[in-house]
């Protein structure tokens, strides 16, 4: 492998757009070698960064360690840039030298964060951009790890808002290296979408890639914990999901994530806004019902704020109380909820 990323290819996405179905037709390419997600490339990327990272050590007096550094270096930062390119480049160069391929697949969706800079160090890399309604998107978050602990919910809040935006600028800013794919094409025609895939890689398509359950391999530590290992092949049956909400918070939630993200962006990402909001409408639970639901912007907040108003409004309530019975119970569910939230 080139140390410019040539033999590199990057998937970055929203958690939960099926990217561990993608990697795994990916993977049963004769040609391409995957593993489980890397991260590898987050830590030393974030270190150029002015906030966004949280360290025992005071990562903003790191940052002004390493920009002194670089006043020292012949050709500055871009001397950091290269460094990195030889070092996790010859990470990537090992992988594949254990195998017969020629090309090395991570699939990091957090990666949009960086998507930029992962450029910069890896000009020659090509990258997926793999997008799926973004109510699916948020429905499947909402199914498989929240599991109505809403306050989980918060730990999603740049996988939910900023990864959209990210997405689309980077697919116009990466041009013929980035790659637009959209789960639904993948799904319905999986021959169709993988043979543009492979065209963009340029690899041959393998009609093995669609039947990828067949092809013995073993089970990652990230990605899609259950149902891409139940299927041998891409499956419909998660595309509609979101248009049968399971309770009325889940609808409240979906619905004013469709308002949030907007028109603009639905568009951009390839998905119809009004279409969306009008199959929402027409499951909309009653007022009553709704009453008792919590707002997306509340449950988005940082953990560390939504601690410190539950705590502020115990204790609101037990001031106004005078039944020490009812002081004593109240304040104990607040404990509750701040372990809770602690925990998560």
């Amino acid at each position: 492998m080139d140390f410019d990323g040539s033999g590199l290819v990057f998937i970055a996405c929203q958690p939960r757009s099926g990217s561990t179905m993608l990697q795994r037709m990916l993977g049963a390419h004769s040609e391409i070698y995957t593993i489980s997600e890397p991260w590898v490339m987050l830590h030393p990327l974030y270190a150029l960064r002015e906030n966004g990272i949280q360290t025992k050590y005071d990562a903003g007096l790191a940052r002004t360690a390493l920009e002194s550094m670089f006043e020292e270096l012949p050709n500055g930062r871009q001397d950091y840039i290269d460094g990195l390119r030889q070092m996790y480049g010859g990470l990537y160069e090992k992988l594949l030298r254990s195998t017969d391929k020629t090309l090395f697949l991570d699939k990091t969706p957090r990666y949009y964060h960086i998507l930029g800079e992962l450029q910069e160090v890896f000009p020659q890399a090509r990258f997926l951009l793999l997008v799926r309604h973004p109510l699916s998107v948020l429905s499947s978050i909402l199914r498989t790890w929240v599991h109505e602990n809403w306050l989980h919910l918060s730990n999603f809040r740049e996988d939910l808002l900023v990864a959209p935006d990210r997405i689309v600028k980077a697919q116009q800013n990466l041009s013929a290296k980035g790659l637009l794919v959209r789960y639904e094409n993948l799904v319905q025609d999986p021959q169709s979408g993988l043979s543009t895939i492979c065209e963009h890689l340029q690899v041959s398509f393998e009609p093995t890639m669609i039947e990828y359950g067949e092809k013995e391999g073993v089970k990652w530590t990230f990605g899609d914990p259950r149902s891409v290992y139940k299927h041998n092949r891409p499956k419909k049956v998660s595309m509609q999901k979101w248009t049968e909400p399971e309770s009325a918070q889940e609808w409240r939630l979906l619905w004013e994530y469709a308002h949030k993200l907007g028109s603009e962006t639905f568009g951009a990402l390839g998905y119809q806004f009004e279409e969306s909001i009008q199959k929402l409408d027409a499951v909309r639970p009653s007022n009553r019902d709704l009453r008792y639901t919590v707002s997306l912007k509340w449950l988005l907040k940082d953990k560390t704020e939504l601690e410190r108003r539950l705590s502020r409004r115990g204790v609101d309530i037990i001031n106004t109380m005078r039944n020490d019975g009812i002081q004593s119970v109240i304040l104990q569910v607040m404990k509750f909820l701040a372990s809770r939230l602690r925990a998560s």
